[in-house]
């Protein structure tokens, strides 16, 4: 089963459910998958039908009538744009468009099912340890815009776990999508059981990629992970860690990355350790959780 659930966007065709269901999980790319401007065909035509359902179904909202001709002409780029003003779809520079994307077709799916469209705010994460500040980063994109993947990297930025048996950790984790190119901060608050010293990171990590079971936005991964490995005597600095990732598809219940072995950096004090904890994305885009079109350094953590 794809993204896409409502039978006008599931029947028919099946190039033309493909086409829909590309723009829905922003497949090959979000460029190459957006519908905009001087396209036609049938699939044009179903997303017109369900745009035409909304205002039809609800005249008060302000959504002016359209035609269904299979024609993106001004007139439906018009109706678009004020359809992501009511419904608050904004692209990845924050801003009001014409163009129908991954979150503008996968609202206009909800709406073909549930009725009008409604404000639909993500929580602004409200940090609880000093220090964890989320920030605002340069070349954002809101969570509404972020397409799914499952093919990512993830960089053990910086870290490490102290105590006596029983531990307590903090560790920062860049991850990547590699399919669009956008990234994402995230910290890992831990605890368990350590043997030896405290163990710490120090600096970037090399990235490691991975897959998700199904696609998933950047924006969702946690709020579980976990985090174990060891370090062998010094002079013979082998370190040895595995990683393992909560992440959250739309409208699923929690799901789990495959353990995966992570490069931790420069670590000269010998231990091992496990620990479990919650994960949390740090990265903003205006006040909401967001991605960048960049790849992250240390400056982008609150360390």
């Amino acid at each position: 089963m794809g993204v896409l659930t409502s039978n006008l966007f599931t029947s028919g065709d099946a190039s033309t459910v493909k086409k829909l269901e590309d723009c829905a999980t922003g497949k090959p790319s979000e460029v190459q998958s957006h519908f905009t401007l001087n396209q036609t065909g049938d699939h044009i035509t179903k997303v017109q039908e369900a745009r035409k359902s909304v205002q039809e179904a609800n005249p008060g909202i302000g959504i002016p009538a359209i035609s269904v001709n299979g024609v993106y002409d001004q007139t439906f780029a018009e109706a678009i744009r004020v359809y992501r003003a009511k419904r608050d779809i904004r692209n990845f520079a924050s801003k009001i468009d014409n163009v129908v994307g991954v979150n503008t077709i996968r609202s206009l799916d909800r709406d073909s099912k549930s009725g009008p469209p409604k404000v639909n705010p993500t929580p602004t994460p409200k940090p609880k340890t000093p220090g964890e500040v989320p920030r605002a980063l340069p070349n954002c994109v809101p969570d509404s815009d972020c397409p799914t993947s499952s093919e990512f990297d993830v960089t053990l930025v910086a870290g490490g776990s102290a105590g006596e048996i029983v531990e307590a950790g903090k560790f920062f984790f860049a991850i990547r999508d590699t399919s669009s190119g956008l990234s994402a901060a995230y910290v890992l608050r831990v605890g368990g059981l350590g043997f030896g010293p405290s163990v710490g990171g120090s600096g970037f990590g090399g990235k490691k990629h991975f897959t998700t079971s199904k696609d998933v936005q950047i924006i969702r991964f946690g709020p579980l992970g976990s985090m174990g490995g060891a370090t062998s005597i010094p002079g013979n600095p082998l370190n040895f860690a595995l990683l393992v990732l909560g992440f959250r598809p739309d409208g699923e219940t929690l799901r789990l990355t495959l353990p995966m072995t992570i490069d931790t950096g420069p670590i000269e004090i010998p231990g091992a350790s496990i620990h479990v904890g919650q994960m949390k994305i740090l990265s903003l885009c205006g006040e909401q959780p967001g991605a960048t079109r960049r790849i992250l350094d240390i400056r982008d953590f609150p360390i």
